[in-house]
């Protein structure tokens, strides 16, 4: 069985593409779905553990298919084409892009983007378009996410060979659209987050916001140890979750725990008496997750 206490004491980086390791942010690199979900997710994900696919995630993957489905990859539309056709001031419209921000820290995939550069005006639009089967408010922190990273003119997108700068050399006014698809409604939702470089409307909280939530999100971003017990439990925390039975009920049982010296990354003295506790009691399926 994994040693999950071990685990946790190592070295955290963040992997994205083969290129990550030669970058000076794969230890604190945070990707866009972060942003919606708990510290202690953010944990496990960087780690590398991923939630079971359920029901729901696996219609959302065909969604994505059926409307993607005319659209190209990077590398199906080939890079050359892509800037032949931006020098031409047509509208390049790509799918499944993976977007990575040094300036930011931020990477990701975009279900739909769109780029188009008029060279005579100056000017600069980027339509970002993300398809889900429902609508929560946090999905705007990856909106959110995700414009700020194509705001950054050193900010690339991965293809097979390599990375690709989508930003002209000379300064353009930049304008970012979003919009969000949401399958539920049926309804296309549209935003305007930033106009001639500035961003607008109530965006500007939303950026605050991530930025009060990335520094949160980077405080399990530490190198050795790690304090689990100052991470608070997941919102949707309950028995029957994905990370319950395969990791959180493994790692609130102390009972697989044999080293005296430290516990769950905490020092304890040699000798003490551990309490030992029962994941699935009544008493403690209330706290699973308040590690």
């Amino acid at each position: 069985m994994t040693d999950y206490f071990t685990f946790f004491k190592q070295d955290s980086r963040t992997w994205f593409d083969r290129s990550c390791q030669f970058c000076y942010r794969n230890k604190d690199c945070i990707s866009a779905t972060s942003f919606t979900t708990d510290k202690r997710k953010h944990l496990l994900h960087i780690k590398g553990f991923r939630e079971k696919q359920t029901a729901r995630m696996l219609k959302g993957i065909e969604m994505h298919k059926e409307k993607e489905e005319d659209l190209k990859t990077i590398d199906e539309y080939g890079v050359e084409n892509i800037k032949n056709d931006l020098h031409d001031n047509k509208l390049v419209v790509l799918r499944d892009v993976k977007v990575h921000s040094r300036f930011f820290g931020y990477r990701g995939f975009i279900d739909v983007l769109g780029i188009k550069h008029d060279s005579k005006k100056g000017r600069m639009d980027i339509h970002i378009l993300e398809i889900k089967t429902s609508f929560r408010k946090n999905q705007l922190f990856q909106l959110g996410c995700y414009a700020s990273m194509v705001s950054d003119s050193d900010s690339t997108i991965f293809h097979d060979k390599g990375e690709f700068n989508i930003h002209p050399r000379n300064p353009v006014s930049l304008n970012i659209h979003l919009g969000l698809w949401v399958e539920r409604f049926q309804k296309l939702i549209k935003w305007e987050f930033m106009e001639n470089g500035a961003i607008v409307g109530p965006w500007k909280g939303y950026v605050s916001a991530m930025r009060r939530r990335q520094s949160s999100l980077r405080s399990v971003h530490k190198f050795g140890v790690y304090n689990i017990h100052e991470i608070p439990r997941c919102r949707e925390c309950y028995e029957t979750c994905g990370f319950y039975k395969d990791i959180c009920s493994k790692i609130d049982d102390v009972n697989q725990f044999n080293d005296s010296q430290r516990y769950f990354a905490k020092r304890v003295r040699k000798g003490s008496i551990l309490k030992k506790t029962k994941p699935f009691s009544k008493t403690n399926s209330a706290r699973v997750g308040q590690i």
